[in-house]
């Protein structure tokens, strides 16, 4: 959905995500690792050894990649692995991708010089983590969506949020003086996304739920994509249940969520069903920096 620019603040964001460039995009903060590893997953050719290698050269990223492959979230037939070669085929692309992305938006949180917007940080990582949480698992109960790639929807639905916010504050801090600094953010992050995403070269079909996750409140001309409707609507659940203004901006929003199904399944009911599998996915996305594990 197109956003309107409405503020100065608004133009000078435009501005930012402008000049995004596809060659050798790199989002400020995030390890080098992963930097490389989503430039390595453009090319179609590539192989789990190449893949394998590059992460072998973090060890942080190596041991929450095991860690995450043995988790209940994911270990679904309960055989523990130590080797990262068979724990990234166990895996696949998408989910390495995933991980990787979680992992490296928990390393950013810690940056010094976001530390004025810490709090931010935070609540962009637990939003991010939930609404993945839970796609994920909706989509494991519908046939109309891949789990992998719902996850992922999820993760990275609030990157173009996550690259103004980290690039404002390294290139252009008084910006976030402004007094609808926030606001301008949260309305052009969707915008934001879309240049992030295509630099990625990520799947259409995650590229285009992104640019849908508003759909369920500002419907657009054309029916949301499955993944999309998907999307949306895990984010309506986490904006329901966080977003203490959402009701009175949104009086129907609830009755538009109700209204969600998947292959005549209520979404709502899903999720209600659903909890410990989704905590168990928040858990696996989670990372104890300080731990190191």
């Amino acid at each position: 959905m197109d956003q309107i620019v409405e503020t100065g603040t608004d133009q000078e964001l435009a501005d930012i995500i402008a000049s995004i460039e596809a060659d050798n995009l790199e989002l400020p903060a995030f390890p080098d690792v992963v930097n490389r590893l989503q430039a390595l997953l453009t090319n179609a050719n590539i192989s789990m050894k190449d893949v394998a290698a590059l992460i072998q050269s973090d060890p942080v990223l190596t041991a929450k990649l095991l860690r995450t492959a043995n988790s209940a979230a994911f270990n679904t037939r309960g055989v523990e692995i130590d080797n990262l070669n068979v724990a990234l085929n166990r895996l696949g692309y998408t989910l390495i991708r995933s991980i990787a992305m979680a992992f490296a938006m928990r390393q950013a949180e810690q940056a010094p010089y976001l530390a004025p917007i810490k709090t931010e940080m935070r609540e962009l990582l637990r939003r991010s983590n939930y609404v993945a949480a839970i796609a994920c698992v909706v989509a494991r109960s519908v046939p109309q969506v891949s789990a992998d790639q719902a996850i992922l929807a999820g993760l990275v639905h609030q990157i173009g949020t996550l690259y103004l916010l980290l690039t404002v504050q390294r290139d252009h801090p008084e910006l976030a003086e402004n007094l609808d600094y926030f606001e301008a953010v949260a309305r052009l992050g969707a915008t934001a996304a879309a240049p992030v995403l295509a630099a990625w070269e990520f799947p259409a079909e995650i590229r285009a739920a992104v640019a849908e996750q508003d759909g369920l409140l500002f419907p657009p001309d054309d029916p949301l994509s499955a993944t999309g409707l998907l999307l949306a609507a895990a984010k309506l659940r986490d904006q329901m249940e966080h977003d203490s203004m959402l009701r009175d901006e949104h009086p129907d929003a609830y009755d538009r969520l109700a209204a969600v199904q998947f292959a005549g399944r209520s979404f709502l009911d899903i999720v209600a069903a659903s909890q410990s599998e989704i905590r168990d996915i928040q858990e696996s996305l989670s990372f104890n920096i300080a731990a190191g594990s």
